[in-house]
């Protein structure tokens, strides 16, 4: 039982556990664990009792590990990481494998990427995401990157290789105070809308109607509109990955984004004028995008970004305003028009709003054509209001 204190600065002991693991046959060479454990509270002996308890559970860790196929006394940290994150490739959006492996390349790789796995502790996961913190990673991000590292771990405890998941036992760095969702007044969108195009226009009037996010709205298809039915499905999404545009059929940001949407008339009527005008320049075609050039092709999402914001900053509206904002702005309409909380979150394919729809969904209807119904009458109300106000 190799253990060894040593005494800090403030006067507390800290104890030093190796356990040897077995040869590399490359280099002939013993591998060994190494692990710092305290300090302990009570006298020394009483922490010699508590570090010996640690060795046995680190040497048990160890035999675990061999007996699972799994050499995690040598493997680091990075290499865990990497091995997992190639696992769940073919599972994954393309989008997620590249925020993941910027993850590990970045937050990961530089700082505790050559930690042996076995020698991984709480505490020095807790001082990884301080570090990040403190060097000006974004909460988001460093969370992201703690996410990622618990994965690659639970995977272990899974194949019973470890006992616990030290990333587990340390929480998420808490999130401060969040930007409040925005919705554009109708005084705010008709701004936006004047400073753009009619295909554009068409853009963001629709995005505003029907709170698409801006991949699915780059992926429509005119097939993808059901005329007859006044609805749409969510089939595809055409996202920004590494500089190059990706379209990922049935694929969504969640499995409730894959979903049909009852569309209201002006939606409708949005679609109408905006497919005349795709025949009129000779740029429609009926498997076509919906979103598109002159040319009839797609609208790229980051050209969708920039065009939102150079409309923006043209209509003097407040520089936080962002594309996404036309999202929160259909589902405030619909909250507004008393559309149901689940309702309108089945429309959205926001799964994230399951605890608000649990506490109000038993207070509402459920009819999703009831709801466009609700939402078409609140429109034309807003548009006769509008009309009296300036008579």
């Amino acid at each position: 039982m190799n253990i060894q204190p040593r005494t800090l600065k403030d006067g507390s002991v800290v104890w030093r556990l190796e356990v040897v693991s077995h040869k590399d046959p490359a280099t002939g060479r013993w591998v060994r664990v190494v692990r710092t454990v305290g300090p302990f509270p009570g006298a020394k002996d009483k922490g010699r009792a508590r570090a010996e308890e640690a060795w046995r559970r680190l040497e048990a860790e160890v035999k675990r590990a061999a007996r699972a196929g799994q050499d995690l006394a040598a493997r680091t940290v990075a290499e865990l990481v990497a091995a997992w994150i190639d696992k769940k490739r073919p599972e994954w959006r393309p989008k997620t494998v590249a925020s993941y492996e910027a993850e590990l390349r970045n937050h990961i790789l530089p700082f505790i990427g050559d930690e042996r796995v076995l020698e991984l502790t709480p505490a020095k996961v807790d001082a990884w995401l301080q570090r990040l913190r403190r060097d000006g990673v974004g909460l988001r991000s460093a969370n992201l990157a703690r996410q990622l590292l618990r994965s690659a771990f639970e995977e272990l405890v899974r194949l019973d290789a470890l006992e616990r998941n030290p990333v587990a036992r340390v929480r998420p760095l808490k999130q401060g105070e969040k930007r409040p969702a925005m919705a554009l007044s109708r005084e705010e969108l008709d701004a936006l809308l004047h400073e753009v195009g009619p295909r554009v226009r068409a853009l963001f009037e629709f995005a505003a109607l029907t709170g698409l996010r801006r991949a699915e709205l780059a992926g429509l298809r005119w097939t993808d509109v059901d005329w007859e039915r006044q609805s749409l499905t969510v089939r595809r999404t055409r996202v920004d990955v590494s500089g190059k545009v990706i379209e990922q059929e049935g694929m969504a940001k969640t499995q409730a984004g894959l979903r049909r949407i009852l569309l209201p008339e002006q939606a409708l009527r949005v679609l109408g004028d905006l497919r005349e005008l795709q025949i009129k320049e000779g740029a429609w075609s009926e498997s076509g995008y919906v979103f598109a050039g002159p040319d009839g092709e797609p609208l790229q999402p980051h050209s969708i970004t920039q065009a939102f914001e150079r409309a923006r900053d043209r209509a003097g509206l407040p520089e936080k305003l962002r594309f996404h904002d036309l999202r929160h702005s259909a589902v405030t309409i619909r909250l507004a028009a008393g559309i149901p909380p689940a309702v309108v979150a089945q429309q959205m394919g926001h799964k994230s709003l399951k605890t608000t729809l649990d506490t109000y969904s038993h207070l509402l209807p459920e009819d999703d054509a009831e709801a466009v119904r609700m939402l078409e009458r609140y429109l034309k109300a807003q548009e006769k209001g509008e009309t009296a106000d300036g008579d």
